[in-house]
């Protein structure tokens, strides 16, 4: 059973980042109850403490990785910093292109060969990715682009309080116990890449979202 919601889980976001991607955001919503913009913004909060201390005349550069239908990216772009968008998916960056309406750079690639310079961004953001998180690989360039000090963000794992029926029957299908398992052992997998990391758990009116913060080796 564990193995097929896997199956189904990878299925359903092969689709959606192809195929059904205008259908994104709307399944987004139904999945979290409303709740999806809520749990996405904490990335928009994370990131604001992230680059407040930037020295004074640099603008820091941020770059969300697995952007998307652009969503996060219009409002990244409203704080005062350089804001960049990497995905892989042809159809989520057209639809990022015309909401972001060249606020925002944005670029094709894989988390594990990003289309960047090293030392070229000071935080690095994802909201619910799929599986390119757990991947050596990925963090390895998230440490490769991020300056000395510079942190990632990672926004997952939200949880309703009182889920209603068609929630809870969504939420049999995806492997919720595999993914908590793997959150759990992301930890110390990124204190042996040179990450100090740690999960916090934000806790909202109907609902709480775990946040990763990671800061890479260095200092800023």
């Amino acid at each position: 059973m564990a193995i097929a919601r896997v199956l189904l889980f990878r299925l359903a976001s092969w689709l959606a980042y192809g195929a059904l991607t205008p259908l994104y955001e709307w399944v987004a919503q139904l999945y979290s109850d409303g709740e999806w913009h809520t749990w996405r913004r904490q990335g928009l909060a994370a990131v604001q403490e992230a680059v407040r201390g930037t020295a004074a005349g640099r603008r820091p550069r941020v770059l969300e990785v697995g952007c998307g239908t652009g969503a996060l990216l219009v409002e990244l772009a409203q704080l005062p910093c350089t804001v960049l968008g990497v995905d892989r998916s042809s159809p989520m960056l057209a639809a990022a292109r015309r909401r972001s309406a060249g606020r925002v750079a944005l670029l094709q690639g894989r988390a594990e060969a990003l289309p960047l310079p090293a030392g070229s961004v000071d935080a690095v953001v994802l909201t619910f990715p799929t599986e390119y998180a757990y991947a050596a690989a990925t963090w390895q360039e998230f440490a490769r682009v991020l300056i000395p000090g510079g942190q990632v963000i990672w926004i997952d794992a939200g949880e309703l309080r009182d889920p209603g029926w068609l929630v809870r029957t969504l939420q049999t299908l995806l492997p919720g116990a595999e993914l908590a398992s793997l959150m759990d052992g992301i930890i110390p997998r990124l204190n042996e890449l040179g990450f100090t990391a740690e999960w916090r758990v934000v806790e909202l009116p109907r609902s709480r979202v775990h946040v990763l913060r990671a800061r890479s080796a260095g200092s800023t």
